[in-house]
């Protein structure tokens, strides 16, 4: 029997979470509105007499509220919206000190605005854009997956259009944004985010066709990435020696803030978004591997014996499935993964097996990407005195090493190695069926990876420039992973479901609906990615960490607010709609003849 959209958005359905997370959406729309309202209210008034103004307000609400017989459910509404009010920094807190009303600890920019204090509704206008318009998308999510709004289709799988489109693409990037790097240099930055880029493209369409064949390819590129995640953390921590608690949780919120809010909206296992899970693992363990005795970072023995310890540690601790399981049972909660399509008996069923599966796959590869990220100005020195071309006009300035018949010798040593290793590579491993892959993948990751970036920076000109078409893509390649699941596939309404299915808006036409639907998705990837990083900026300070604790407590207070009255709710629909039940089950009795 068909299902209605309307049945879908019966509130009964929702999770606790799904419910604070409408709740704390409407009220950060309230909150948004009101802050209009002041903003145009004060639009033609100069700023001190704007300021002035708004603090006479500010006064007229306090006076109000304290006569209001009201306060219980106004300060309900205030709490429930919290979550994205924590954003107001500690310049708009000690702006406004002087004037406020409230005592001690509730003395700060961020209760003033849930109070509904005009001044720091208006401070906070900016942040509450932010955090409505990604509300309104992980919304947008929650109706294109979670309801029947919107038709599904099944994916059907054409090498001839996969390669087309994926062709086309790579044409189209190589005559029109290919240009010079703004840092040129051996894996510089524009050359990883292209990286990323052309390998989330294959990724995203592997998924899109289903394309089972490139299984083992899909395998590389997400070892790629971790790889990416050992080398970008050690350049920086190695480098800069900036172990702040502000850029760390920062950090942290990039990887992990769409992913929550959209476990909350959609009710979905963290480990739905795997590769998110194993980024954040992966970047502690760099991050604390680091800070351990980061005084003698600088001592080449020393980071040797951190890559050995390492090494170590994950030997064991991936050692066996029951060792897995114990060190990561305190977090059960966080990292199980109840499959619904699992069948029983089968080591899909056991909600631990994906963590083991996914992490066991790549558990290495981001100690070889610390270990290139130390080697690499050696390696970079070493290729510009021996590898590269004598040069011989331009700016470039001839440097002291080998001669060019030397250099000529080497760069055919490199091409021939990378030749016969990549030739053993795919004729012994790559071309392995499925299962038999995996068993030698995370020992054996490392060969491609190394191999394409030796002849990606074989020369100086391919080092200078890249395909900024995919370095943009790659910028956003972890919004593009979260928001294929419920804005360009479909899990067809199964909480935890795999995208199975494809979000089909122009039916009976698969390539209008490709593009359509593609468009849409990049676009709102994009600006998800804008938002993360603007909230970020708004609610965690990277260099006051006095300001950083006080509004991490307060959102995870909301948090524990906004759930309490999600479920609170949530018990209430359960409670009404039995008790509505059996007064039917008792009509029903009633008025049936055979009773």
């Amino acid at each position: 029997m068909e299902s209605s959209a309307l049945v879908d958005l019966s509130p009964r359905d929702l999770s606790a979470g799904q419910i604070a997370f409408f709740l704390a959406y409407l009220c950060c729309t309230g909150l948004y509105f009101t802050a209009i309202f002041f903003r145009s209210k004060y639009a033609g008034c100069t700023a001190k007499r704007r300021d002035e103004d708004l603090a006479n307000d500010g006064e007229a609400s306090k006076a109000g509220n304290e006569s209001s017989s009201s306060q219980n459910s106004s300060s309900m509404a205030a709490s429930s919206m919290a979550a994205s009010s924590t954003l107001s920094d500690a310049a708009a807190a000690s702006e406004a000190g002087a004037d406020s009303y409230l005592p001690g600890l509730f003395n700060n920019a961020v209760t003033r605005a849930l109070t509904l204090h005009p001044k720091q509704l208006d401070s906070a206008h900016d942040m509450l854009a932010s955090a409505v318009e990604t509300g309104t998308h992980v919304a947008v999510f929650f109706l294109a997956d979670r309801t029947s709004l919107f038709p599904d289709a099944k994916k059907h799988y054409s090498h001839d259009v996969f390669w087309f489109i994926y062709g086309t693409l790579v044409f189209v990037a190589a005559a029109y944004s290919l240009a010079n790097d703004k840092t040129p240099g051996l894996l510089n930055r524009d050359q990883t985010e292209e990286w990323k880029g052309w390998m989330q493209v294959l990724f995203l369409l592997y998924h899109y066709y289903n394309a089972a064949d490139l299984y083992n390819a899909i395998r590389i590129f997400i070892a790629a990435y971790v790889w990416m995640t050992g080398f970008g953390n050690f350049s920086y921590y190695h480098v800069r020696r900036d172990f702040s608690i502000g850029r760390f949780v920062q950090m942290l919120w990039r990887l992990n803030f769409l992913v929550a809010l959209c476990c909350v909206a959609l009710n979905n296992d963290y480990l739905v978004y795997y590769i998110c899970g194993m980024h954040t693992l992966f970047t502690i363990m760099v991050y604390f591997g680091l800070y351990v005795r980061h005084e003698l970072n600088t001592n080449t023995t020393v980071i040797i014996g951190k890559f050995v310890a390492l090494t170590a540690l994950v030997a064991v601790c991936w050692s066996s499935k029951a060792m897995f399981d114990m060190l990561w049972s305190p977090v059960y909660w966080l990292v199980k993964y109840d499959n619904p399509h699992a069948k029983p008996g089968t080591p899909g069923a056991d909600p631990m097996h994906e963590w083991w599966f996914r992490t066991s796959l790549d558990r290495y590869v981001w100690i070889f990407g610390m270990v290139c990220a130390f080697m690499h100005p050696r390696v970079e020195k070493f290729i510009k005195n021996y590898v590269d071309p004598t040069p011989t006009s331009g700016t470039i300035v001839a440097s002291a090493g080998a001669s060019p018949s030397t250099r000529l010798a080497a760069r055919a040593v490199v091409l021939v190695s990378c030749a016969v290793t990549g030739y053993w590579w795919y004729a012994h491993v790559y071309t392995l069926p499925k299962l038999e892959y995996n068993k030698l993948h995370p020992f054996t990751s490392w060969i491609p990876i190394t191999i394409y970036i030796m002849l990606r920076n074989f020369t100086p000109t391919l080092r200078a420039s890249s395909l900024h078409l995919f370095g943009w893509l790659g910028k956003i390649t972890l919004e593009t992973y979260i928001c294929q699941y419920h804005i360009w596939l479909s899990t067809s309404s199964v909480a935890n479901g795999q995208p199975k299915m494809l979000l089909d808006l122009v039916p009976g036409y698969p390539l209008l609906n490709f593009m359509l639907v593609t468009i849409i998705y990049v676009c709102i990837s994009h600006r998800l990615f804008s938002l993360t990083c603007q909230l970020r900026d708004h609610l965690l300070p990277a260099k006051d960490n006095k300001a950083l604790s006080r509004n991490l407590v307060l959102m995870a207070a909301c948090c524990i607010i906004l759930y309490g009255l999600g479920a609170t709710l949530k018990f209430s629909l359960r409670s009404g709609s039995a008790m509505g039940g059996g007064a039917m089950d008792v009509t029903d009795q009633g008025t049936d003849p055979e009773h």
